[in-house]
């Protein structure tokens, strides 16, 4: 892989020693391929390296073009022959120009079964999707307003992450605006189902006026709490992530608006990942002691698994217990250009593991005192310690990012409705279901 783009040690190379015979690359070929196939059935991908690359200690090969490596190849021509053409140049690797991009094919069998935890991709899009550099002038280029939007944000509570964000102040004169959209909060306008909503929002990105959003699809269909005894019914696996056959009405569409308030916000992530924003989305994490059982996991979903090769997505999982949960909850997060929030979560408990030892939590299984709401359904409010620590990744890249800017203070005009400040207790859960109270 390093000879692949390294053209210096590339050329060091052929000029001090002959191709091996083809007898040789086809047994070495054929090696190669096991070796492959066995590493990528255990999750280890072609760029993986089971080592750091490193400068070894000795002397050096001669540099290319020396009389050194002249005689140095010479001396090796005559103790094994020519060799073949096709080691010569990498199995087709063909030189080109160091300014041409290079082609990058990403094939299924490259993906992970499931992403629990990454730092950042490898594909910069022309540097669309750096962390800074051209995507941070393409976002100030066409800056309109401060705005992030939190969907999915359930009702107002004291200690929310609407609450962390609201009035910060990026500069003097400068101030980030929050909103929060969900269907128990603005009905008509929370429907992120309508069709008019996605492309409401995503000309809103498109047009500078929202820099960030992010938030939780609703998870109740994909929740390891189906696979328990005294759980609901089960209504996805990994062969059907769409819905098991001989679903009822009701349950058919619960999975179908799952997925699609799934794809509503991968579609504004991918979209901010383009015009230089931030964002975030959280899930509860791939349930791997259930990995026999063959969960569904947004976690294993293509659209994430081709997110998180993208250098300005990575992808960090905890327990939500390290941020105050009274529960362990395990959570996965993908968060686009907000890496202080993965410094921070390694920071807390063990590597943003629990710490509080064996019986500390409730356990979240079965019903409620009441006999008719889930245990899971508490866990679905994000602890004040986890909305902070969101608040302050947002506002470290907003304010990177946009604290020289020159823009009206004010909130746009077509997001005003959008505003939202009646809080409730934090007893109060939205509710699992809104298959039924929004169109599909």
């Amino acid at each position: 892989m390093h000879l692949r783009d390294a053209g210096t040690c590339l050329e060091t190379l052929r000029q001090c020693y002959p191709p091996v015979t083809e007898e040789t690359l086809a047994a070495l070929d054929a090696e190669e391929n096991e070796t492959t196939l066995r590493m990528r059935k255990e999750g280890w991908g072609a760029t993986k390296a089971l080592q750091p690359m490193r400068k070894i200690f000795g002397p050096g090969l001669p540099p290319a073009g020396s009389q050194s490596a002249q005689d140095m190849l010479r001396k090796a021509l005559d103790r094994q022959g020519s060799g073949c053409v096709a080691a010569m140049q990498l199995q087709g690797r063909q030189d080109r120009p160091a300014f041409e991009e290079k082609n990058v094919h990403v094939y299924a069998a490259d993906f992970p079964a499931f992403v629990m935890s990454t730092e950042a991709g490898f594909q910069c899009g022309d540097g669309a999707y750096d962390m800074k550099g051209l995507a941070k002038e393409y976002a100030i280029l066409n800056l309109r307003s401060l705005v992030f939007v939190h969907f999915f944000s359930g009702f107002r509570r004291r200690g929310d992450l609407h609450q962390h964000l609201e009035h910060q102040m990026i500069a003097p004169g400068l101030e980030l605006h929050i909103i929060s959209v969900d269907l128990c909060l603005q009905k008509e306008q929370g429907n992120l189902l309508a069709p008019d909503a996605h492309a409401f929002w995503q000309r809103q990105i498109a047009s500078g006026q929202v820099i960030g959003a992010g938030g939780g699809p609703p998870c109740e269909t994909f929740s390891a709490a189906r696979f328990q005894d005294q759980g609901p019914r089960v209504l996805r696996v990994a062969e059907y992530p769409h819905g098991l056959p001989a679903l009822t009405h009701r349950e058919w569409r619960q999975v179908l608006v799952g997925t699609r308030l799934l794809h509503f916000l991968l579609d504004q992530l991918l979209l901010l990942a383009q015009c230089g924003g931030c964002g975030f989305c959280e899930h509860p994490q791939f349930p791997t002691w259930l990995r026999s059982a063959q969960p569904a996991s947004i976690w294993a979903h293509a659209a994430i698994r081709a997110l998180r090769l993208l250098r300005c997505c990575g992808i960090t999982s905890f327990d939500q217990c390290v941020f105050g949960a009274p529960a362990l909850k395990p959570t996965t997060i993908l968060h686009l250009r907000l890496p202080r929030f993965r410094s921070a979560v390694f920071a807390k408990g063990r590597m943003g593991r629990c710490h509080h030892g064996a019986g500390a939590h409730s356990r979240l299984k079965g019903l409620e005192a009441d006999g008719m709401t889930f245990r899971t359904a508490r866990c679905k409010i994000y602890p004040p310690g986890l909305n902070q620590t969101l608040a302050e990744a947002i506002l470290a890249h907003t304010t990177q990012v946009y604290a020289d800017t020159s823009i009206p203070a004010e909130l746009p005009g077509d997001l005003l409705p959008f505003c939202h400040s009646d809080f409730v207790e934090t007893c109060e859960v939205q509710p699992d279901d809104h298959s039924f109270h929004a169109q599909v």
